[in-house]
């Protein structure tokens, strides 16, 4: 799918940089969500650091994620230069 998450790297202040399989970059900003069932968690820098991709989808440890359109929705997508 063209959402689907090739590679992560998490930021400071909870934010977490992203490409995407069809080749888009960009920045996603979880502070937004942080305060969602389940995702609490991720308030914990060291946790959140832990973020990887599973079957395409930014994952954690205790399987928190973010919904693939979720991602898209909220992607501040980095200009091509």
């Amino acid at each position: 799918m063209d959402w689907d998450v090739t590679k992560v790297q998490a930021l400071p202040d909870h934010k977490l940089a992203v490409e995407l399989v069809d080749g888009r970059r960009g920045i996603f900003d979880m502070r937004p969500f942080l305060d969602r069932p389940g995702l609490q968690r991720l308030k914990n820098p060291l946790y959140f650091a832990r973020v990887a991709v599973r079957f395409g989808a930014l994952t954690w440890p205790h399987d928190e994620d973010i919904a693939p359109d979720t991602l898209i929705a909220h992607l501040e997508v980095a200009a091509v230069a």
